[in-house]
C-alpha cells in the first residue's frame, strides 16, 4: 500500500542527486514490503497444491479451502458467514453483473482473436520524435 504522504516528489528545488537518494530509498522500502507479499504468495500456493488425508480421503489443499468457505457459508450462526459468503461469491464471479460478464467475454474473444494481432484496429498511431537541436533534420544536415 502507498502512503501518498510518505511520497517525496521531484520538484526543482531538489538537486539530481537527492532525488535520486529519495528515489533510491523508495526502491529498498518497496523491495521490503513486496517480499513478505511474495513469500506469503509461495506458501499459500504450495498449500493449495499439497494433497491431505482428511477422514481416509485425499484432498488437495484447494478443495480444503472451498470446504472450509463452503461450511462457513452455510451456517449463518457462524462468525465468519459475511465473509465465507462474500469469498464465495468473488470467486465464483457472482458478483459481476449480467453485462460486466458480457464485456469481459467480448474482450477475451477479441484478444483472443487471430485478427486482433493482425488486423488494423481503427487506431492510427502516430509517433513524433522531436529534433531537440540534435541533427535529426535531414535538410539541415545536408547545408552544414
Amino acid at each position: 500500500m502507498r502512503k501518498e504522504d510518505n511520497l517525496i516528489p521531484f520538484t526543482g528545488n531538489q538537486s539530481r542527486e537527492e532525488a535520486a537518494k529519495n528515489g533510491r530509498k523508495g526502491g529498498i522500502r518497496s523491495g521490503a514490503s513486496r517480499r513478505p507479499q511474495a513469500d506469503l504468495k509461495k506458501a499459500l500456493q504450495a498449500i493449495l497444491s499439497g494433497e491431505y488425508k482428511v477422514g481416509g480421503q485425499t484432498r488437495s489443499g484447494a478443495e480444503m479451502i472451498a470446504l472450509a468457505l463452503f461450511k462457513g457459508a452455510s451456517n449463518p450462526e457462524a462468525r465468519n458467514f459475511i465473509g465465507s459468503v462474500t469469498a464465495v461469491i468473488k470467486l465464483l464471479g457472482l458478483d459481476k453483473d449480467a453485462l460486466d460478464q458480457e464485456e469481459q467475454r467480448a474482450r477475451i474473444e477479441k484478444l483472443r482473436s487471430p485478427a486482433f494481432n493482425e488486423a488494423d484496429d481503427g487506431v492510427d498511431l502516430q509517433i513524433l520524435i522531436p529534433d531537440n537541436g540534435r541533427g535529426g533534420n535531414h535538410e539541415q544536415a545536408k547545408k552544414g
